[in-house]
Parts: structure tokens; sequence; C-alpha cells
């Protein structure tokens, strides 16, 4: 039962993921689109949980864990958006979801989670990866506003992860909707106070509104961001982070990459197609 959820969750992630591309595309003009869009995602998030019957009353331990998670959670969503808007959707979310190697490293040193050879070469292949998704023959120099944001998103996402072990693996991980309840009412305040402090310049206005089909794209990624947090929180207090982030992670990349190369025509350089194979072939090597 845990590797459905866990498949369903990447299934989900993935979807997410088209969604935040599908925004950037067309209606994502400033960074107070970005910011209206995870205003929005995170209030359905808040909505889904009220709906499963989330308590508000929560351990301190809970609620303050709930404020750290809100924000390295604003900061990871908000520098993936911007990612996936400055650059390809493939490589955006595969340098993303390198933020596996952060909590697989946090789960050998603090939880005794144990890692094989095949592991330390996966390591080896996705440093390879990362090298080679940086190939811009053909396209110019690299766009270092894309590469700030997508580091600054594979930073956020790892302490995302560690958070979750820490959780999950504390006295309270039965207040597992609780704390992600109250998790997403502080991502709305905090989306909220940026938006309203965040100028609209007249040179680059806001392509988006709130009455606009892009509104859909915001709302099945909001209740997709709530359900995927919902399942991984579990799963990381009940399967090892060798296992769990390398296959949830790498199935993101797998299938975002088809996606972004099937679904929305992105054209990649040979070297980051072959980027892209070494990067399976890491996941594969992770997740065994």
């Amino acid at each position: 039962m845990d590797f459905v959820l866990l498949f369903a969750s990447v299934f989900m992630d993935t979807i997410k993921n088209m969604c935040y591309n599908q925004f950037a595309r067309t209606s994502l003009k400033n960074n107070k689109d970005a910011l209206a869009f995870n205003v929005i995602g995170s209030l359905c998030a808040v909505v889904f949980f009220a709906l499963l019957g989330a308590s508000l009353k929560v351990s301190s331990f809970s609620f303050w864990m709930a404020l750290f998670f809100a924000g390295v959670t604003f900061g990871a969503q908000h520098l993936s958006l911007l990612a996936i808007s400055l650059g390809s959707m493939s490589f955006s979310v595969l340098i993303t979801y390198l933020s596996m190697l952060i909590t697989i490293l946090f789960g050998v040193i603090c939880y005794g989670h144990t890692i094989g050879f095949l592991q330390i070469i996966g390591l080896v292949l996705m440093i390879t990866t990362f090298y080679l998704s940086l190939d811009r023959r053909g396209h110019g120099s690299i766009n270092l506003k894309w590469l700030f944001a997508a580091i600054g998103s594979l930073i956020f996402w790892g302490l995302v992860g560690i958070c979750q072990m820490i959780h999950q693996n504390s006295a309270h991980a039965v207040e597992l909707n609780g704390f992600l309840l109250w998790t997403f009412i502080f991502l709305a305040i905090m989306f909220g106070i940026m938006w309203i402090l965040t100028p609209n310049f007249k040179e680059r206005p806001s392509g988006y509104k709130i009455k606009s089909k892009a509104t859909l794209f915001v709302i099945i990624a909001g209740l997709f961001v709530g359900t995927t947090n919902k399942i991984n929180l579990y799963l990381s207090g009940v399967m090892s982070s060798v296992i769990l982030f390398p296959i949830n992670n790498g199935g993101v990349i797998i299938l975002s990459a088809f996606a972004s190369i099937f679904v929305f025509r992105e054209k990649l350089t040979q070297k980051q197609k072959l980027g892209l194979i070494i990067g399976v072939i890491a996941v594969l090597c992770l997740g065994m």
C-alpha cells in the first residue's frame, strides 16, 4: 500500500508541474503573478485539509514546526515556479529534484538509513546529469536567473524533505493533518503579504486574471500540492529516505521530462538528452 501511495504521489506531482508550466506559459508575466498563483493554491490546500476534518488544535511542536515548514515550502514553491518560467520544464524539474541528495544525506546521518554501492554510483551520475543539463549550445549563455531559481529551489525542497522526516519521526506524527493545515494557512498568509507588497510595474503588467482559464490550473496545482504533501509526509515516517526520495523525485523527473517533450514540445540538445538518460539510470541506481 505504501508503494501505491508513492506512485500516486509521483503522478500528482507531475500533473502539478505541468500546471506550473501551463500557467507560466499563459499567465506568468511578473513576480506578482507567481505570488497570486501560490496564494490561491495555498488556500485550496487549506480547504482540502479542512474538508478532511483537520484540527487546528495541535501541540506547540507541530505549530512552530508548521511555521518553519511553511517558510521553506514558501521558498521552494516560489522558486520552482520561477525556474519553470525562466527555462526548460524538464531541466528545471531535474535540478529541483536533485534535492533528494540533501534528504538522503540527512536520513543517513540522523536516522541511520543505509546507503549501498549502487546509491553511491547514482549520486555520481546525478552530478554528471547536473553538468550536462547546463548545456546551452545554440541557445546563448546560461540564464543566470534560471540557474539561481533552480538551485534555490533544490536547496529549499531539500529542507522540505528534512522537515517531513523530523516531524514524522517525532512523538507528534499523529498530528499530520493539523500540522499541514497550519502549514498552508501560514503559506497563504506569507504569499498574500508578499503579493500585497509587490508592485505591478507598468512595463510588465500582470498577465493573470482570476476569472481566466488559468485559475483551473491554479486550483488543480493547489489541491495536488496538499495531497502530495499529505502522502509524502506520511511516507517519510515509514520508508527509508534512500528509497522514498529517489523513487519519488526520480519518478517526477522522468514523467516531467516526457511531458515537456511530448506535451509542451520543448527542444533539447543532444547533450541534454544524454543528461536525461543518465538521470534515469541514476534514479534507478538510487532506488535499488
